[in-house]
């Protein structure tokens, strides 16, 4: 079980590095981005990366998963029309069956933004400093709907 955890927190690093470390090439910053710069994204491949934090919605770790969903939710937002696999499934499959009320809140925040990613560009160019401050945006956008 502590096995599995560690790979799967292992490649979450991975997945996060490989789209960030081109971000760090691209501006120096006093404090690093928590998310990958917009351009870092884009040239990235985002198949490879999502099969990594696929993997991270799996697992048991509450924080892995709820970083893999604030970063899926960054890419899907800066990227619209990229290909991220099958990762709405396995989200809707948190927002029914998490045991944690914040994973389940923060996948379904995030599947409103996979399903209409176009409602969320005017976020693409902001930096976001921390998961929390990324959702908190995501539900003031939602809010005036309701």
């Amino acid at each position: 079980m502590k096995i599995s955890q560690v790979v799967t927190l292992g490649l979450v690093l991975c997945a996060t590095s490989s789209v960030s470390a081109q971000s760090a090439l691209e501006g120096v910053r006093s404090e690093p981005a928590y998310f990958a710069q917009k351009t870092s994204i884009e040239g990235a491949d985002l198949g490879r990366i999502a099969r990594l934090y696929q993997w991270a919605l799996e697992s048991k770790n509450q924080g892995v998963v709820e970083s893999a969903l604030a970063h899926l939710t960054h890419i899907r937002i800066v990227a619209p029309g990229r290909d991220l696999g099958d990762v709405e499934s396995t989200m809707m499959s948190l927002v029914r069956h998490a045991d944690s009320y914040s994973v389940r809140t923060k996948a379904a925040l995030a599947l409103q933004v996979f399903a209409q990613p176009g409602a969320f560009r005017n976020l693409a160019d902001r930096d976001f400093n921390s998961p929390d401050e990324l959702f908190e945006a995501v539900a003031q956008r939602i809010e005036p709907a309701i």
